[in-house]
């Protein structure tokens, strides 16, 4: 009895450094919670991720299990991770640095200089209950100040992706963004490809257009206006 009760008391008052080997030991060192305090039920710290060769500094992380209404709540920065219910989960404000996503070697993304922050907005996740297997959901991903390494030092503006995804189907959804008179991006994606029309006008054109001939087909009503196709598998 004496040995549970010190089991126990050794359980709940597991510092958060357990926690952070936890995280750096699950993605194989590519991340590390940094300067981690309190326990490993409500703990905090900074996060840090690997990508491409590059320590990104994700800023302040804190979590808590289980939170007053959910089953764990993780905070970054100014966003959230909430575990809802055993089916359902929720993310809000989650910011990132371009490069740490699209320059992953996984995305076989063009390396280079990615730049701008991704942010994952108003987003929910269901997994279908029971035996069925099954995931559907909702949710947007904004992408400011944009600019890659095709087009150094180039501004191209903030995009927008809305996306929903049903069980058993694929995701789809629509994309909008630019820059206000120089460059519009509108398009949809659905079963496994997309399709874009993009409007270059002023200097953006004179910037851009070179690039974009020799993967998007231009509009022969429209001066100025390309139409992309592209798969996304």
């Amino acid at each position: 009895m004496i040995l549970l009760l010190v089991m126990l008391a050794l359980l709940v008052n597991m510092p958060a450094r357990f926690v952070a080997l936890l995280v750096e030991q699950a993605c194989s060192g590519q991340c590390r919670i940094s300067d981690s305090s309190g326990s490993a039920w409500n703990g905090q710290g900074r996060l840090f991720l690997n990508s491409n060769q590059r320590w990104f500094d994700l800023g302040p992380v804190h979590w808590r299990f289980p939170a007053s209404d959910a089953y764990f709540v993780l905070g970054l920065g100014h966003g959230k991770i909430i575990w809802r219910t055993l089916h359902q989960l929720e993310v809000d404000g989650i910011t990132l640095p371009a490069a740490a996503i699209l320059g992953h070697p996984a995305l076989q993304l063009p390396a280079g200089d990615w730049r701008g922050s991704l942010t994952v907005g108003t987003t929910q996740l269901r997994l279908a209950p029971g035996n069925t297997p099954g995931i559907s959901g909702h949710g947007q991903i904004e992408w400011r100040q944009a600019a890659t390494p095709l087009v150094a030092d180039y501004p191209l503006g903030n995009y927008q992706i809305n996306w929903r995804w049903e069980e058993r189907s694929a995701p789809h959804g629509s994309f909008s963004g630019g820059r206000p008179s120089l460059i519009l991006v509108e398009g949809q994606f659905d079963a496994g490809q997309a399709n874009a029309r993009i409007d270059l006008q002023g200097e953006a054109r004179l910037r851009l257009e070179r690039y974009l001939s020799l993967i998007a087909r231009p509009l022969p009503d429209r001066d100025g206006s390309w139409t992309l196709l592209f798969r996304l598998d």
